[in-house]
């Protein structure tokens, strides 16, 4: 934060308004970019997305026109019409259309799980808020029609996006970009007054400030100002190519700089027998600026183009390094690329700096690298890169780092995509299925069960003949997300499969994890006979083999299942001894999880003032934790039992904890809270109220194929009457 004074001078006006400041709003936009001679456009976008009959504007136009730049300066400016946000989804790093939605609730922080699918969940989170989501890159998202047909379906909220061809939606207003405007190149510029005029060009302004920024003595004057005015005629007015051609004035005059240009972009015109389009007129610019490179910067510049979503400059290194030609500098390519414009620096919320391509520059520089023969060798390099990556974070999974490994992955996720598909194409039997496998951390931390899915059963469709561990790990990461989605059919197909494997590799840990997740799927779908063979199995491996918290979660989860029995002096046994493990180990997270379970039996057994105890502990750990999916249990539950003596409170937590439910698409727990909901207006006199949301409960639960538990029957007849 910065303490911003106002000078008051007695006399003139004193109020001023609220500052226009982006930490005032909910939003990732970037800091702004010094936008240049796009005054008019930006006040007349600020009008249309304030109309309230505005849906989708999408800005078209060629690459380097300057799409993304205005789209976010406009978004800046219209932040005051949006209280919930202005968010951007940068689609640079992807091609894929069915990863859209996807991209748009991790932006948005939309997760899904209990069955409610992604989309219901991001239409759910949106609701009637007033946001402006703002999607850079359309175009190359493929099958186009079904990228168009995700923003289509989103469209309540208020959509800006950016793309070389409009959506051919009924919503949508199209906004071409146009070039900025050029001054006559056989003008003459012989005064002061001449040059000041030239200077208020939006093109001339854009060069010569971008020249400033890399020559800061550098000015316009009546020697240099008819080379200036040729250099921004002869580029169409394109924003990315002079500022690609103001970076040379470190070392080139602009009567040095027209020459180069005309030679480049004649060579295009005799190539092709015609002037070229602004596309062409761009390609040849990039290309100018690329010849301008040594050897060495330009094989830097090639390989860093693999990177889909940035880089850091460590991840420049190690491909660097282990590239054909080790001696390359990157620290050295990287700055000599930034200083040519073809890098840009940017710093993530960790604070660290991020180097990106723009995503025309970015396919330039991947031509050349299929032109060099080099994409085979470089794609290895990047899949190696990403499992290292995510072997590291994996090795974190379980320590108190974990949470900033999640991160870091999630920050690299467009690069980590990009390798998983060269790594499925080329490898599909070693590093698809390992690469899967680690970035299983990712998908289920995040939320990104609908994305997660498809990966696993791309690369396990890529991989039948795989070695049957890897194959086994793959399983149980498809089983799990499916789990968490709600899909408990195919969940439960695909862990007994991980289970009839793992049987046959006599791996103890692994064999104990099968055990569990398909134990607790069973217990989902009231299959409780199963259920409890299948958890004895897990406790009796662990406690052979295991280490003292893998003990604990197999006695939670065996308890669970002998409750829904209703064999309660044996589960509290099993839930205490589970419990003391984790307070002895310090785990705290699990002990939360153990503790909530205690709680309900005591309830069962009659011992409320018990159950409040373990339940305010277990709230306090999940709130220090910041655990949503743990608070809102706890919430729920210490609701339920404070219903008879304290409807008030009660009504105030189940309303706490169906919003954090909501927020998380957990579908099996919303039914719980709407169902306790109901318990609650029944006791205070709303019966019609409460017999609707009974209702409601009741046919969520058929969806998702979640009948009540046994455990829960007696409390469940006892509020429907």
């Amino acid at each position: 934060p910065e303490e911003v004074w106002q000078l008051v001078v007695p006399g003139l006006p004193d109020p001023f308004p609220p500052l226009k400041s982006l930490e005032t709003h909910a939003t990732n936009l970037p800091a702004p970019p010094r936008l240049i001679g796009r005054e008019a456009e930006i006040a007349a976008l600020h009008d249309l997305l304030d109309d309230e009959g505005t849906k989708l504007v999408t800005l078209t136009g060629p690459g380097g026109v300057g799409k993304t730049s205005l789209a976010l300066a406009a978004a800046r400016e219209a932040l005051e019409a949006f209280p919930d946000g202005a968010f951007l989804v940068a689609l640079a790093g992807l091609e894929d259309a069915g990863l859209l939605l996807p991209e748009i609730a991790a932006v948005l922080g939309v997760r899904e799980g209990g069955g409610l699918t992604l989309e219901e969940s991001l239409l759910a989170f949106l609701g009637n808020k007033r946001l402006l989501l703002i999607l850079d890159n359309l175009e190359q998202l493929r099958p186009f029609e079904a990228a168009a047909a995700v923003v289509a379906r989103i469209l309540t909220m208020r959509v800006l996006a950016t793309s070389r061809a409009p959506l051919r939606l009924r919503a949508e207003r199209e906004w071409p970009v146009a070039p900025l405007s050029v001054p006559d190149p056989e003008a003459e510029f012989a005064s002061a007054a001449d040059l000041a005029r030239l200077e208020e060009v939006p093109a001339v302004a854009l060069f010569v400030d971008r020249a400033r920024m890399a020559r800061p003595a550098w000015q316009l004057t009546t020697g240099n100002a008819t080379a200036v005015a040729a250099i921004c005629s002869r580029l169409d007015g394109l924003p990315l190519a002079i500022e690609l051609a103001a970076a040379r004035i470190r070392v080139h005059s602009p009567a040095e700089l027209v020459r180069r240009l005309s030679d480049a972009l004649d060579l295009l015109e005799r190539r092709d027998g015609d002037r070229p389009n602004r596309q062409q007129t761009l390609r040849a610019t990039i290309a100018w600026s690329h010849a301008l490179l040594s050897f060495e910067h330009q094989a830097a510049f090639r390989r860093l183009g693999i990177f889909s979503g940035g880089f850091t400059l460590e991840a420049a290194e190690t491909l660097v390094r282990d590239a054909p030609d080790p001696w390359i500098d990157a620290l050295d390519a990287i700055a000599i690329l930034v200083e040519h414009s073809l890098l840009h620096t940017e710093e993530d919320a960790a604070g660290e700096t991020r180097y990106t391509m723009l995503e025309t520059v970015r396919a330039f520089a991947l031509d050349e690298l299929a032109a060099a023969n080099e994409a085979d060798a470089i794609g290895t390099l990047v899949v190696a890169w990403a499992i290292a990556l995510a072997e590291e974070a994996d090795r974190h999974a379980l320590t108190p780092a974990s949470a900033e490994w999640v991160t870091r992955l999630e920050r690299e996720h467009d690069n980590l995509r990009t390798a998983l598909g060269l790594a499925i194409a080329n490898d599909p039997n070693d590093a698809g299925l390992r690469l899967s496998r680690l970035m299983w951390l990712l998908w289920e931390t995040r939320g990104h069960f609908t994305e997660g899915r498809a990966w696993f059963e791309r690369a396990l469709a890529a991989a039948p003949d795989a070695p049957p561990r890897l194959r086994a790990v793959a399983l149980d990461g498809l089983g799990s997300l499916s789990w968490l989605q709600g899909d408990l059919g195919a969940a439960a197909t695909t862990l007994e499969a991980s289970l009839a494997l793992w049987r046959t590799l006599h791996d103890p840990n692994a064999l104990v994890a099968a055990f569990t997740n398909l134990g607790t799927v069973r217990e989902l779908q009231g299959a409780f006979d199963r259920a409890v063979a299948l958890q004895e199995e897990a406790v009796a491996l662990a406690r052979v083999h295991s280490e003292p918290l893998r003990v604990a979660n197999a006695l939670n989860n065996l308890a669970t299942a002998v409750w829904n029995t209703g064999d309660l002096p044996r589960a509290i046994a099993l839930l205490e001894e589970s419990a003391a493990i984790k307070r002895r180990e310090g785990n705290r997270q699990g002990l939360a999880v153990s503790l909530n379970n205690l709680a309900m039996l005591m309830v069962d057994t009659g011992d409320t003032p018990r159950a409040i105890a373990y339940l305010e502990e277990t709230l306090a750990i999940d709130r220090e934790l910041g655990n949503p999916s743990g608070i809102a249990d706890s919430l729920g539950n210490l609701a339920s039992m404070l219903a008879a003596t304290d409807a008030p409170r009660s009504a105030a937590l189940d309303a706490e904890a169906l919003a954090l439910r909501r927020d998380l698409g957990d579908r099996l727990s919303i039914a719980f809270s709407l169902e306790s909901i109901a318990t609650t207006a029944g006791r205070a006199g709303f019966a019609a109220p409460g017999v609707l949301l009974f209702g409601a409960a009741e046919r969520l639960r058929e969806t998702i194929e979640a009948p009540i538990p046994p455990t829960e029957v007696e409390r469940h007849q006892a509020g429907v009457g």
